[in-house]
């Protein structure tokens, strides 16, 4: 005689979100489905977790399905990918211009731009009146963004001399434009700063009694300067241009 016996196999089946890549400091939701309960490696035991990885990490879950009288294991894993934030740079030769002067700026570090203007070139044209700031957000070929900011400050430079307030002097500089070698004398003493066009303080010129008000500078290499006051009561800025 025979007889035939029936077994029936429950196969556990664990769904699992699949592989995905977040921009340092983004956070992603993983989903997991298919089982009755779940336990995650960070220790959640949720059927959805949200992770914010600072490195790239791999997630495992293990899944139970319980039917009728079994529990049956299951598993599975994803991985999340963090890639970097873009290192956005906007750099310009000249951040200290007169008024109806150009600047140029240039974007670096990513793919494509975004200026503060609405600008999406890579290199911008300005012609700012007063002191302006310029952002610009880059974004590189895995969709990371980050944003840079530059200030071009703007003055008047109207005149020789253009001085206002209590104590002010007349200021005289030639020749101007110059080969890197030209003087400066004032009607009285006055401290000045001697400044390139990235704002940087080159030297500190005491015009006084003892040097009859007067300085000779000399070995300037090509480009724009500023004479600056250094005293508050006293407003001046002169544009020399050193050029061969």
């Amino acid at each position: 005689n025979t007889q035939t016996l029936s077994v029936s196999v429950f196969v556990a089946t664990l769904s699992v979100s699949a592989p995905t890549a977040v921009c340092l400091g983004a956070s992603v939701t993983l989903n997991a489905s298919g089982a009755t309960s779940y336990t995650w490696s960070n220790g959640s035991n949720s059927n959805s977790i949200f992770v914010g990885p600072v490195v790239t990490t791999n997630y495992l879950v293990n899944g139970i399905s319980n039917i009728g009288n079994m529990s049956c294991a299951s598993s599975g894993s994803t991985t999340v990918t963090v890639n970097p934030i873009p290192v956005v740079a906007a750099v310009c030769t000249r951040t200290n211009i007169c008024r109806n002067e150009f600047a140029t700026i240039t974007a670096t570090g990513a793919s494509t731009y975004l200026w503060s203007n609405s600008s999406t070139n890579t290199v911008l044209s300005v012609n700012p009146i007063v002191t302006t700031n310029y952002s610009v957000t880059g974004t590189d070929a895995n969709g990371c963004v980050n944003t840079a900011t530059i200030q071009i400050k703007v003055s008047l430079c109207t005149g020789v001399a253009e001085m206002i307030g209590q104590n002010a002097s007349g200021i005289n500089i030639y020749p101007n434009p110059n080969n890197g070698e030209f003087n400066i004398k004032a009607e009285q003493a006055v401290e000045l700063n001697l400044v390139n066009e990235l704002g940087q303080v080159l030297q500190t010129l005491d015009l006084n009694f003892n040097n009859n008000y007067q300085v000779k500078i000399n070995h300037l290499s090509n480009g724009v300067y500023f004479l600056q006051s250094t005293n508050k009561d006293q407003s001046i800025h002169q544009k020399i241009v050193v050029k061969d």
